[in-house]
């Protein structure tokens, strides 16, 4: 199965999400990192715990099972066992699916023009 290619022009680091929170909201940086940063143990702390972290209208986080299975190692073509894991998931939620819905047209328009890096038979969502 072909991996999903990304949308957009580029990452948005921690540090840049940091400043723009405290720009807009005329906090000093280090007040909104130590937020940011808390809020972020919170997650993974309850998410460690089993529970299921939900941002009304942004989404959920949760985890999931994969099931354990045998792979090959494309190099030696040897049988390798892989393990049951659990791992983290996210479901958007109705705001966040709302935005990309509104932005459908520009998203399609950076897939369209960027048509090295993308193949037009390789999976895309957009919701």
């Amino acid at each position: 199965m072909p991996r999903k290619k990304k949308l957009g022009v580029g990452k948005v680091s921690k540090s840049r999400i940091i400043s723009n929170v405290a720009k807009s909201t005329k906090l000093p940086q280090t007040t909104v990192k130590l937020v940011f940063d808390e809020i972020f143990s919170a997650f993974i702390a309850e998410l460690s715990a089993g529970n299921t972290v939900t941002i009304h209208g942004f989404g959920s986080f949760d985890h999931k099972f994969t099931e354990g299975k045998v792979c090959k190692n494309p190099k030696t073509q040897e049988k390798v066992n892989v393990p049951q894991k659990i791992v983290p998931y996210f479901a958007p939620g109705r705001n966040l699916s709302a935005a990309f819905e509104e932005n459908r047209e520009i998203l399609l328009s950076l897939l369209a023009s960027k048509p090295d890096s993308y193949k037009q038979d390789e999976e895309l969502e957009l919701n």
